[in-house]
């Protein structure tokens, strides 16, 4: 949702409460005695003032700046760039093997992470699984990861590669870092 239309959203509420309580609490109050127009009028203009406060504080909660990612640095994260080849996606873990994670493209929408986990179970450790969704609609994005074991990882590519899975036929390839977009 817009950020504008958040702060629409939470001024309008604030200004009818306002203007309610101003209309109940001036006369309760006998602070004035106004006739009930001038009683609305204020109770609106009451209710204009809380709501521009409500809005600029909804506004600053939504107008902080948005500072880009830094890098980090893994270090388990083994660096296989060799001249402009891509980094691919390699990791050394404690236990000293090598994993890899696959690429897993031209997935149907409503393949679920146990059916890739065991599809390519038969090929070596399956240690993670991973479907992409959108980040607003929450929906896959018609692809995933699969992280497995380095021998594993060659062999799932070399036979999966193009098998189908729910009518459509997978896309494999072995996974690249994600290149910084700053």
């Amino acid at each position: 949702m817009h950020p504008a239309l958040k702060r629409h959203l939470i001024a309008l509420p604030a200004t009818l409460i306002a203007t309610a309580a101003a209309y109940v609490f001036f006369p309760w109050s006998g602070l004035t005695q106004l006739p009930p127009p001038a009683l609305f009028a204020s109770g609106i203009g009451l209710g204009i003032i809380i709501s521009a406060v409500a809005g600029l504080v909804a506004a600053s909660a939504y107008s902080r700046p948005v500072l880009p990612a830094q890098p980090t640095v893994n270090s388990r994260q083994v660096d296989t760039t060799v001249e402009n080849r891509p980094v691919r996606a390699r990791r050394e873990h404690d236990d000293g093997d090598e994993r890899r994670t696959v690429f897993v493209g031209n997935l149907a929408y409503r393949t679920s992470p146990r059916q890739l986990r065991e599809l390519f179970e038969p090929y070596g450790t399956v240690h993670s699984v991973r479907i992409a969704t959108d980040r607003q609609t929450r929906k896959p994005r018609g692809y995933g990861f699969v992280e497995m074991d380095q021998s594993g990882a060659a062999q799932a590519i070399k036979a999966l590669h193009g098998h189908p899975l729910c009518n459509r036929e997978l896309s494999l390839s072995e996974a690249r870092l994600r290149e910084s977009r700053y």
